[in-house]
């Protein structure tokens, strides 16, 4: 069984950030004028805003900039890609930069029509990497076992059915399952 580690918490945390922002079902858990949504108060999004802020004031602001250009400001798109044939199916030919969101049609040719999402020629792999390691040890004072996803993302994350059946109500949902390594360059 997969184990995520505190790394892919974060890392799955900040790809369902703006979603968590932004889902809404009528038994929000926030409290007063705004009400943030359940979700949001479910996973450490709270947290990871608060220690983005961090290093956005502070001495780590490249980190920041490279971290989140890689997982907040990217673009989603659909675009036809080439596809290879596997034991396991067709695996999509991703371009550079880009990560696989969703394969929504196999086409014709060879060709499979996918959600991607992409990022920034700017971001530095090597940064990011250390972004994280920063976040890590910001969030929660570097106790990592505070970190904590929805449940339902996590179930989703592990590529695993939510054991209540409920699909997340975020509108975009963590990559399932995630790679064998949190960074694919």
């Amino acid at each position: 069984m997969r184990v995520l580690t505190a790394r892919d918490l974060v890392v799955e945390l900040l790809r369902t950030l703006v979603q968590a922002e932004n889902a809404w079902h009528s038994g929000s858990g926030g409290g007063g004028v705004i009400r943030l949504p359940s979700i949001y108060n479910e996973g450490s999004y709270a947290e990871l805003e608060r220690s983005l802020i961090q290093m956005r004031d502070g001495p780590s602001r490249r980190l920041w900039w490279h971290l989140s250009s890689r997982y907040l400001w990217g673009l989603e798109r659909n675009e036809v890609v080439r596809y290879k044939r596997t034991t396991k199916g067709p695996l999509a030919e991703l371009p550079p930069r880009s990560e696989l969101l969703i394969a929504i049609e196999v086409l014709p040719k060879a060709l499979m029509l996918v959600r991607l999402y992409t990022w920034s020629k700017d971001v530095d792999p090597k940064l990011v990497d250390k972004g994280l390691e920063e976040l890590l040890g910001l969030m929660y004072g570097g106790n990592t076992e505070k970190i904590q996803l929805p449940q339902e993302l996590l179930y989703l994350a592990l590529g695993k059915e939510p054991p209540n059946g409920n699909r997340p109500r975020a509108s975009k949902v963590p990559s399932t399952p995630l790679p064998a390594t949190s960074s694919s360059w």
